[in-house]
């Protein structure tokens, strides 16, 4: 039996560690202690090396190759005997200093039963090797308490599906989790029917089965009792495998290391349709694009130090350190969300409290409550995620987010107008981990997949009720119902997770069975005519050709039915115009843009042709070579379609033409400062052919010159007709180009052949041509640099509210960009200017509408009063949705862009819009940011100068509405309003919440609205600060603490409203306002910056302009006014101008 001399027991070798700087150089000592912790072997760079920790305070690190065997020979719980350690100070490899041994040349492990050994004190081992002991010597450490929730399990392999990522499962009951040792062996011994003993693993508590699971770390260890079956090739645990490398990067717990191994299966399972299921490992890639800091921002990056794992005391590793949250987000299922939703939306609890008590009529009760919204913020807190397929339906139009557990239909509101952004080549080719930057839904997304990091919850619920009294408010009350479920978006708070192209199969999201069922119920192909069926057998026949058409959308139309009764069908018509002929191809591309979610799809044969031009690296766009296309400008009014003949002259028409090329090419001049922000750029909307000193000249409808000009390609005004498959609805944009194509060929995407009669008749009425789309169309957005010109197209305008409201105004379709402020509903018995009756519809065909998501309960119209982003100006819009689709979004408080809508004046001369079948709206979020502050109009009016003009001047020029500056002398306050308000709708918030009944918003701002009579020493007139608060703040000499204090006052008492201001007001806060108003601290003289007013006159509140023209005033328009000249006497005089406050400052006289 071996003899080992001067053996050290652990407390004694802990003092050695403290001390080594104090002792001579390269001194050795044996040791003897039990293990408490081992290893596995794995790699620190270059070197493979394990740990040894014994009675939990001395720390080996055993990094010599022919020491590497011990690993295997060492037993946790078992006395071991080592000689020759050397102490040293561990530099590297953790954040502070440690002192560990390490085996030194001649070093030897042995069990302590099978060595015989002689302890040694530490004085005698200081005295043998006559060594001066140092004062004060530490105290001995001795062996510390293990505070490690440690267990030791033995058991035997019974699973080895999961082993490619380090599970196994253990009788049948027990998890086994290795994946956070990066061990070098990786774990290959552990096969089916294998008896091991795992030592120092943590055990973590599941309600999920295996509801027991072990989770091995730096600390573990396994050791093979019996071995079973052979290791198969294929499943070999790796640390480098993908889905692993998360647990490196952010030193992820035991909980989140199962949500991580998950999540392939989660992905597998969520992401799985009709048409194909994603294999395991095509979802994996997907993880880490998940994990980014685009979807999980609170996942911060902390790399895992492997030594200082085991080395730290007490033990305190990542996977067993506690969390309050998961970090791995947990994901959302899309029909969890629905159903939750659709559960609220049924729960009439809130309209109970909502209307409980109320003073309403019982009629007037019930019309309240016919229209309720359930609105809900949600923002991916940590721990959850919404991800799925972007997907167009094609029977509703609509954009859906989809997965395996259903669809919801999304709302896209842009958080700036939509009119405003200007596309660009970046806008189609968005990069996979990142936030999308357009606003807008491009075709190269549909299919792909994303992650909506932020969007509201919305039910619209219609509900046909008879309740007798606010008391009883409940669903049995209910004969007929219809709710909205929906997601409202914007796409710039989503992040690409994969895009179409990358995604292996025939396609993404095919249409649901649900679809398909309501689909065939109407319209079987045993109905079709034998003409119609042989032409479905010729058209299967396609795919040895694509046709393919470029196209300029000028504008689309609302989705809309045939009838009421006849086909349960949704389509859609869109101005644009053919650029040049249908082009017919033949070549080797085997990939077609599916028509129903717009993704790179296979054909059955290999050689058939692409339905589109070869798209760069598959991004979903095409830059055109414009040198043999000349897209000729063309402009029109808004409310006719008459085209006229392009000037002949280019540099009246802003055009720009390349001498070197045998053809007119039309080169874009793009002047707009922010191209994918949204910024000040306007939406181009190419309407018609421009006109200039009536000279008109026409194309030719078979591809002939335009203007006269030899070589150049037709733009043919036409309308596309989409019908049957109305998908593409929400992608095509209004002053986009596309390029169109389906598969076959013979003049799919051109119009009917006319006789020569009919062809002149078309011709010179300026009729647009009319093409039918076919049904399996597909689109892509064309980008070129040349082939359009901004600068000689027509601007999508949005006249300012004052201007509609104006008498002065002449167009009839108008468009107009606000905010909704308040909606409600017109039963079609009540009588409304303009609004047809009609009665209502069947159960069928209502079940058939809500399927379709056509109309609103009962086809009742809906009234919306949207005012001005820049003033108070209101108008109303009534939106008759008989056949139409029901756009969503339509709630208080969101902002609106409403394309042709038809201006109408009633009887009692009020002006309001009508919402028609060629209308379109679209939305966008609106915010505090929107209302126009201090900085902002002060920053705005520092970059464009603006001119001083006395008040007197107005009445020589009447009709200019431009901004200028006047300094002016504060005379009198003559009215104050004060009211804390709600941000949405805009009604008043007190300390119980929003006065308007069906809003739920609680974000408030204090509105203030006042009117001062000033004077320049010219003329006086009253000006209006209505449109931003900052300025009435800056009016009154108020601080930002002082104006906070006031909101809060202004709030508890609902209301301030004040005309007199002489006297004693009905509260303190009256007093207070009154006194001020009255004080030299408010009349002083200021700059402002001033222009024309809109307000409401008369009995019947009708809009006109603050500023009348003197010529044409009637008699009745001069004020009255009392005049003392001798004699007191009333006259009549001019009235005082009515002038709106934009900026304010105060009078600087050393600076003119």
């Amino acid at each position: 039996m071996t003899a080992v001399s001067d053996v050290m027991t652990t407390p004694d070798a802990s003092v050695i560690l403290q001390i080594k700087d104090k002792l001579p150089k390269g001194f050795l000592i044996n040791l003897v202690g039990k293990i408490t912790a081992v290893s596995e072997i794995f790699r620190v760079k270059k070197d493979l090396l394990f740990l040894i920790e014994l009675d939990n305070v001395i720390k080996i690190v055993v990094k010599q190759k022919q020491n590497l065997v011990w690993q295997e020979q060492i037993t946790p719980e078992v006395e071991y005997v080592f000689t020759n350690l050397r102490a040293t100070t561990l530099q590297k490899g953790s954040t502070s200093q440690v002192r560990v041994f390490v085996p030194w040349s001649g070093s030897c492990l042995y069990e302590s039963e099978s060595v015989e050994y002689s302890p040694v004190t530490l004085q005698d081992w200081f005295h043998c090797r006559s060594i001066t002991l140092p004062e004060p010597i530490p105290t001995e450490t001795g062996v510390s308490t293990s505070q490690d929730n440690f267990v030791a399990y033995k058991g035997v392999v019974t699973s080895c599906d999961r082993s490619s990522v380090g599970i196994f499962e253990l009788d049948h009951r027990v998890g086994l989790y290795v994946t956070c040792v990066p061990a070098s062996h990786r774990f290959t011994a552990l096969t089916l029917g294998t008896k091991i003993i795992v030592y120092n693993a943590h055990r973590k508590g599941f309600a999920m089965a295996p509801k027991i699971r072990l989770f091995c770390c730096m600390a573990s260890c396994v050791r093979v009792v019996d071995t079973g079956q052979e290791q198969s090739s294929k499943k070999q645990f790796s640390t480098q495998n993908l889905l692993l490398k998360p647990i490196s990067v952010y030193s992820l717990a035991a909980p989140d290391v199962a949500a991580l191994l998950d999540m392939p299966s989660v992905l597998t399972q969520k992401l799985q349709n009709q048409q194909r299921g994603l294999p395991l490992s095509g979802t994996t890639p997907l993880i880490p694009v998940i994990l980014s800091n685009s979807c999980c921002p609170w996942l911060q990056e902390q790399p895992r130090n492997l030594l200082q794992e085991f080395l730290e005391s007490p033990h305190a590793c990542c996977v067993s350190r506690g969390q309050s949250r998961r970090r791995i987000p947990d994901l959302v299922n899309i029909g969890k969300e629905t159903d939750d939703l659709s559960e609220k939306s049924h729960d009439l609890t809130d309209l109970r409290q909502k209307y409980y008590g109320s003073q309403l009529s019982v009629s007037h009760l019930n019309q309240q409550l016919y229209w309720s919204q359930v609105c809900e913020t949600v923002e991916m807190c940590q721990g959850k995620l919404l991800i799925g397929y972007l997907q167009s339906n094609h029977v509703t139009g609509r954009l859906q987010l989809q997965d395996a557990s259903g669809s919801v239909d999304l709302a896209v509101c842009s958080s700036n107008p939509p009119s405003s952004h200007v596309c660009c080549p970046t806008c189609v080719s968005p990069k996979p981990g990142h936030a999308l930057t357009c606003p807008l839904v491009q075709p190269s997304l549909l299919g792909s997949i994303i992650c909506v990091t932020k969007y509201k919850r919305i039910a619209e619920r219609f509900l046909n009720i008879d309740v007798p009294n606010s008391y009883h408010i409940d669903t049995k009350y209910v004969s007929r119902s219809r709710h909205v479920l929906y997601l409202q978006i914007s796409l710039t708070d989503c992040v690409l997770i994969c895009l179409p192209s990358r995604l292996s199969g025939e396609g993404i999201i095919d249409e649901t069975a649900k679809e398909k069922e309501f689909l065939e119920s109407k319209d079987t192909s045993s109905s079709a005519t034998p003409l119609k069926r042989k032409r479905q057998n010729d058209e299967s026949h396609y795919g040895e050709s694509t046709e393919s058409q470029l196209v300029y959308i000028s504008h689309k139309e609302s989705l809309t039915t045939l009838s009421r009764k006849e086909s349960p069908k949704l389509r859609f018509c869109v101005l644009g115009y053919l650029i040049g002929q249908g082009k017919s191809s033949s070549n080797d591309d085997s990939r077609i843009r599916n028509m129903q979610c717009g993704n790179l799809t296979s054909c059955k044969n290999k050689h058939q042709n692409s339905a589109l031009v070869k798209l760069k690296e598959n991004k979903g766009f095409e830059n055109v070579n414009t040198s043999s296309l000349n897209l000729h400008p063309c402009k029109i009014d808004l409310n006719t379609s008459k085209p006229a003949a392009l000037s002949k002259e280019s540099g009246e028409s802003g055009l720009s033409y390349s001498n070197s090329s045998k053809e007119r090419t039309v080169h874009q001049q793009t002047d707009h400062k922010e191209c994918c922000s949204g910024g000040s750029s306007q939406r181009i909307s190419c309407t018609g052919w421009s006109c200039q000193e009536g000279s008109c000249s026409r194309r030719s409808f078979k591809g002939a010159a335009i203007g006269g000009c030899p070589g150049s390609v037709a733009a043919q005004p036409a309308v596309l007709l989409f019908q049957g498959n109305v998908g593409w609805y929400s992608v095509l944009q209004t002053g986009a180009l596309y390029r169109l194509t389906a598969l076959g060929q013979g003049g799919r995407f051109q119009p009917q052949l006319l006789e020569t009669k009919m062809r002149k008749a078309v011709d010179s009425s300026h009729a647009r041509v009319c093409v039918q789309v076919p049904h399996d169309v597909g689109v892509t957005h064309v980008f070129s640099t040349e082939c359009l010109d901004p600068n000689i197209l027509d601007v999508v305008k949005f006249p300012d509210f004052s201007e509609v409201l104006s008498s002065s105004f002449c167009e009839t379709q108008v468009n107009l960009r606000g905010r909704i402020i308040s909606r409600s509903h017109r039963p079609q018995t009540s009588s409304q200017a303009g609004l047809h009756r009609q009665s209502k519809p069947s159960d069928s065909l209502q079940q058939v509408n809500q399927q379709l998501g056509v109309s609103v309960l009962d086809d009742q119209c809906v009234y919306l009063q949207v005012r001005s982003l820049m003033s108070d100006a209101e108008i109303p819009v009534y939106m008759n949705l008989p056949t139409s689709s029901y756009p969503l979004g339509l709630v208080p408080g969101a902002g609106v862009e409403f394309l042709r809508l038809e201006r109408k004046v009633s009887r009692a001369e009020n002006v309001y819009c009508q919402f028609t079948a060629v209308s379109t709206v679209a939305f966008f979020q609106v915010s505090d940011s929107h209302r126009p502050t201090t900085n902002s109009l002060v920053q705005d009016r520092d970059t464009v100068k603006v001119p001083h003009q006395y008040i007197i001047d107005i009445w020589r020029c009447p009709t200019s509405s431009a901004e200028f500056t006047s300094t002016c002398y504060i005379c009198h306050v003559m009215k104050l309003c004060l009211k804390c308000v709600c941000s949405a709708c805009g009604s008043i918030v007190t300390t119980t919440g929003c006065s308007s009944q069906a809003c739920t918003v609680t974000d408030t701002y204090l509105s203030a609205k006042v009117s001062i009579l000033v004077d320049d020493g010219t003329s006086p007139a009253v000006v209006s600060f209505s449109n931003c608060p900052e300025n009435v703040q800056r009016l009154l000499r108020l601080s930002v603490e002082q104006w906070c204090h006031l909101e809060v006052v202004a709030q508890e008492q609902g209301e301030v409203f004040m005309q007199q201001f002489v006297g004693e007001g009905e509260s303190v806060l009256e007093n207070f306002l009154m006194r001020l108003c009255n004080s030299q601290h408010v009349k002083r003289q200021c700059r402002m910056v001033l222009r024309h007013r809109v307000f409401q006159h008369g009995q019947q509140n009708t809009w006109r302009s603050g500023v009348l023209d003197i010529n044409l005033m009637k008699k009745d328009e001069f004020a009255y006014r009392s005049v003392k000249a001798n004699a007191m006497f009333e006259t009549r005089c001019l009235p005082y101008l009515q002038l709106e406050c934009m900026d304010l400052k105060e009078v600087a006289y050393d600076v003119w």
